[in-house]
């Protein structure tokens, strides 16, 4: 009977604390599927460079076309054994006439690049935004004009994980993916701005010429003069 008695306090401590560390994960929140929107923005512009080897204007677009995504932030606090919680996003995106196999994330838990929600005390809205250039290097395609892309967006509640060589981020929870948006991304005709052509230079004199010329400017005045004064005379004595 004293022997049972031990055992039965292991067993009793045992399942106390698989319970305490269900409870404890239990107590994480679950994010809710996320509200958000899409927007298109152009800003694209010319740039002006001179070719190095011609020494000629060179004029070409720089295309900084961008898709916007604005989230609705969702209250988030949690912390457990000094660990904090962060609310973390993973967007995706396909073409509008694609299949669902083709779904492709713009982030990879490998590398720990998610976006976080921005502090929901302060701030409704956490943007981020991607540019054509970058999906269509996710997609191996190049994205055109009229073409219609879909996002989805999906809340991760995770943390850091803090290892000798990085730190990476550890999803606990997820909401699952949200409703799908589209954007249809428009035609545009940006033409770039034509460069302006250099005004021609003057020719410019060499520095020996100049005395000559003074010279022969003084020379012509004093021979003005000397007849000037020669007329005079005359019409004195007559």
């Amino acid at each position: 009977m004293n022997r049972s008695i031990p055992l039965i306090f292991v067993l009793v401590l045992t399942v106390s604390s698989l319970m305490m560390v269900k409870l404890a994960f239990a107590q994480i929140p679950t994010p809710s599927v996320p509200q958000f929107k899409l927007e298109y923005f152009d800003a694209s512009y010319s740039e002006t460079n001179t070719d190095p080897f011609t020494g000629a204007n060179v004029t070409h677009l720089v295309d900084n076309r961008r898709i916007y995504v604005t989230v609705q932030n969702q209250p988030f606090a949690y912390s457990s054994n000094g660990t904090l919680y962060d609310l973390y996003y993973n967007v995706r995106f396909k073409g509008h006439f694609a299949q669902d196999v083709n779904w492709r994330e713009l982030y990879s838990l490998a590398y720990s690049n998610y976006p976080t929600q921005e502090n929901s005390k302060y701030l409704d809205y956490t943007t981020f935004s991607y540019s054509l250039e970058q999906i269509g290097i996710t997609s191996s395609l190049l994205l055109s004009s009229n073409a219609q892309v879909e996002f989805q967006v999906e809340a991760m509640a995770g943390h850091l994980e803090y290892t000798p060589l990085r730190s990476q981020i550890l999803i606990d929870e997820t909401s699952g993916w949200s409703p799908t948006q589209t954007i249809a991304i428009p035609t545009t005709s940006t033409t770039p701005t034509p460069a302006l052509s250099p005004s021609p230079s003057i020719p410019e004199f060499p520095s020996w010429i100049i005395l000559p010329i003074a010279i022969a400017l003084l020379f012509i005045l004093y021979l003005l003069k000397g007849q000037f004064i020669w007329k005079k005379e005359g019409k004195k004595k007559a």
